[in-house]
């Protein structure tokens, strides 16, 4: 029953942290996006989304065909 009144992410690394409070509106997308991953997971659409990033720590990119190194 507490409000939340910040979000703060801690970096270990420098010992550093970021506080975040979002609005209505962010709160509308993340669950927009929530759902658009969880009807994409009901409908078996797995499509490879491949990027320099996203490849870099795929655990398949050595057999993936679709992979950006």
């Amino acid at each position: 029953g507490w409000e939340v009144e910040k979000l703060v992410y801690y970096y270990l690394d420098n010992n550093t942290e970021i506080s975040f409070l979002g609005e209505e509106k962010d709160l509308g997308e993340t669950k927009e996006k929530i759902i658009q991953l969880i009807e994409g997971i009901m409908n078996f659409d797995f499509k490879a989304t491949p990027g320099m990033h996203t490849c870099k720590y795929c655990d398949f990119s050595d057999i993936c065909g679709f992979r950006e190194l």
